[in-house]
């Protein structure tokens, strides 16, 4: 077996990165509209109209952290991002030893497939997580729990047999042909 070590990459708990985003933007002044479903996006005069149901966002600066949930929102960065499926699933606590055999160091390895398999230690460092692509988005937890076991397996079969899976979780993100961020201006006052 063979792998490429990289001593400056960093993962980011999916769990804890949006905290602290939303407490950053809040911080610079930033009006965050959690769980408000944008529809879409307008320029209006030197700012924006963001539309949702339940009425209209008006801003000089708009971002659009929408990943893979977009929806054709702004047509230049739809075209350049494709949405795909992504589920993590967790392992029970396994005790620092036991997670310790599985990756020193409290290191997050991944393959090179096209699409990646990634398996890390979380928090406090008494499990395993899991991520890959597929089912479908309506796909029940329960359901992308049962499709990622064969998957979790299939690196770490002989220390992960037994071990329940705690939690499942998914979602859409955006995936570019590169895989590097597509971070533009995509309009004055657009990010």
């Amino acid at each position: 077996m063979a792998g490429i070590w990289m001593s400056r990459v960093a993962i980011c708990m999916p769990s804890i990165w949006p905290e602290g985003l939303a407490r950053a933007a809040r911080l610079h002044g930033a009006a965050l509209f959690e769980g408000t479903r944008a529809t879409r996006l307008e320029r209006s005069g030197a700012g924006w109209c963001v539309h949702s149901p339940q009425g209209i966002v008006q801003a000089r600066l708009c971002l659009l952290p929408a990943n893979g949930y977009l929806s054709g929102m702004h047509a230049r960065v739809h075209a350049h991002v494709m949405p795909l499926h992504n589920y993590i699933v967790t392992t029970e606590p396994l005790g620092r030893a036991g997670a310790e055999a599985l990756i020193r160091n409290r290191l997050a390895v991944s393959d090179s497939r096209f699409v990646v398999y990634y398996f890390s230690h979380h928090a406090p460092m008494t499990g395993c997580s899991f991520a890959a692509r597929e089912p479908t988005p309506a796909a029940s937890r329960a359901i992308f729990a049962r499709w990622c076991r064969p998957h979790l397996l299939s690196g770490f079969s002989r220390s992960l047999k037994d071990a329940r899976l705690e939690h499942a979780w998914g979602g859409t993100l955006a995936v570019t042909p590169t895989r590097l961020p597509y971070v533009r201006e995509a309009g004055s006052g657009t990010l």
